[in-house]
């Protein structure tokens, strides 16, 4: 399996982390799909990425995007 595959494919059952400059912001990790996040830490371009972990732990790649 490819290092980046997760191994839970049911998304209720997948936790997403944020991190917004690096820095992970558990109160905005959210487990499952269909929510929305809005969140900033400062004024102007904030940098985030989102990170898929299943429950063996197998992480993605991350997805960024700076808004």
């Amino acid at each position: 399996m490819h290092p980046g595959q997760l191994h839970c494919r049911l998304q209720f059952a997948i936790l997403y982390e944020i991190y917004v400059y690096g820095i992970l912001r558990p109160e905005s990790s959210v487990i499952g799909s269909g929510r929305t996040l809005a969140y900033t830490v400062v004024e102007g371009s904030n940098t985030f990425e989102v990170f898929a972990v299943d429950s063996a732990s197998n992480r993605s790649a991350p997805t960024s995007v700076a808004l």
